[in-house]
């Protein structure tokens, strides 16, 4: 019953922004969006980037970003606290996505021996790791142009991990 009476509520308030819409002053005949998708768009549950937005919805990068940040759009508003829930929650996921995404660029770019920053390259370390009892730290550090530290860092998989 209870369930019955928050979607009465829910479709009331969604007829209430629609007449909203209706009277606002914005010429939206034209519009390719519909509510839900500008609901859909603020919310990103699913922690899409813009670009998979702008995809999925057939609009510009601009356009996603105007909506979620209320430049158009403004009379619709997350007031749910579902609702709200779920964007934030979507907002961490992008994060993490987008932390993960560079994360895996980073360690290609190493694998590939591409990274500046890397003074040693994949063989270097495999070179390293192999010829543990044969070189010393210092030895070896001195081949690669590299502190002893960091040797005994490679030789402890502290660095270069994946490797």
């Amino acid at each position: 019953m209870e369930h019955g009476k928050e979607l009465l509520l829910k479709n009331i308030e969604l007829q209430k922004i629609e007449k909203k819409i209706e009277s606002s002053k914005l010429d939206r005949k034209t519009a390719k969006l519909k509510l839900e998708d500008i609901l859909a768009i603020r919310i990103n549950e699913l922690g899409l980037t813009k670009q998979q937005l702008q995809e999925k919805y057939n609009v510009s990068n601009t356009t996603i970003w105007a909506i979620q940040s209320y430049k158009i759009w403004r009379e619709i508003k997350i007031t749910d606290p579902e609702q709200l829930l779920a964007a934030e929650m979507g907002r961490e996921l992008l994060k993490e996505n987008m932390r993960l995404q560079r994360a895996e660029k980073v360690k290609l770019l190493m694998l590939s021996g591409k990274m500046r920053r890397a003074k040693l390259k994949l063989e270097d370390v495999r070179f390293i790791r192999l010829h543990k009892e044969k070189y010393s730290n210092k030895e070896l550090g001195q081949m690669f142009d590299v502190n002893p530290e960091t040797i005994r860092i490679i030789r402890n998989n502290e660095s270069w991990k994946d490797v």
